[in-house]
């Protein structure tokens, strides 16, 4: 996506006051963890480290660590 604002995508999804990138964003808010965030009724993560965090916890890439 685009990095200038207005990202209507993520707008659409999460609202205005949500735009920044990178989001990670649940399908399903039981698969979220718990430490995600609430907008528009999507759970969501917005903090690079914990992105990665759950992208290696759950699909094996590698850990910020």
């Amino acid at each position: 996506m685009p990095f200038p604002r207005p990202r209507h995508e993520v707008i659409a999804t999460l609202g205005e006051a949500s735009q920044g990138l990178p989001v990670l964003v649940f399908a399903d808010a039981s698969a979220a963890p718990q430490d995600a965030k609430e907008a528009n009724g999507r759970s969501y993560l917005d903090d690079t480290r914990r992105i990665l965090e759950v992208l290696a916890e759950r699909h094996g890439t590698p850990s910020p660590h």
